[in-house]
Parts: C-alpha cells; sequence; structure tokens
C-alpha cells in the first residue's frame, strides 16, 4: 500500500497507469485503511530466475565460490521455484555429485 501516484495517472479514478485502450487489465486499486486512501500494487509473480555460478554437480547443486557478487541469487531461485517457475543457472563447469564444498553450495 502507498499514498504514491493518488490523484495522478496510476491512481484507478485516473486511468490507473493504462496507456492506451489496449490495456484493459485492472493492475492497481484503492483501498481505504483508517480512512485514508491508498493505492495497492500487487506484486509481480516471479516465474524464471536466471543466476549465474562457479560449479554445478550433477544433481543440481551450484557453488557460487568464483563469482565476484552472490547478491540475491537464493532469494530468486526460491521465489521462481514456489511459484512454479523455472530456474536457469549459468555455470563454468559441471562436477561429480560430492565434489563441491558444501560450505560453499
Amino acid at each position: 500500500l502507498s499514498k504514491v501516484g493518488l490523484r495522478t495517472f496510476a491512481d484507478p479514478r485516473n486511468g490507473g497507469g493504462k496507456r492506451n485502450k489496449r490495456t484493459t487489465k485492472d493492475v492497481v486499486k484503492i483501498q481505504e485503511l483508517d480512512g485514508e486512501e491508498y493505492i495497492f500494487y500487487p506484486a509481480p509473480k516471479i516465474t524464471v530466475a536466471l543466476l549465474r555460478g562457479s560449479l554445478a554437480d550433477e544433481a543440481g547443486n551450484i557453488s557460487f565460490e568464483r563469482e565476484p557478487l552472490l547478491l540475491d541469487s537464493l532469494n530468486q531461485a526460491m521465489a521462481a521455484k514456489n511459484n512454479g517457475g523455472l530456474v536457469v543457472v549459468q555455470v563454468q563447469r559441471v562436477v561429480p555429485v560430492g565434489s563441491l564444498d558444501h560450505r560453499r553450495v
């Protein structure tokens, strides 16, 4: 919920951010909480995560040991997986199961 966008083009009473007549789906809606108006912006459903890892074993475990930044790779993968989506990881090479350091997976 946010007050950002009230009484602007993002306000559903002013078109709800629709750019043209081909846009028909309502994305945002007005909600009232304690007598004040807010715009509800729903979170997008994450269905694909594209990641970069160092090594992968044949069971699908990924090591990020040679990557400069981990960022939110695990969160992205979990979000896609929990939404029934796909996780795609580019790695330098695939190694046998059990050869990855378990502390770096």
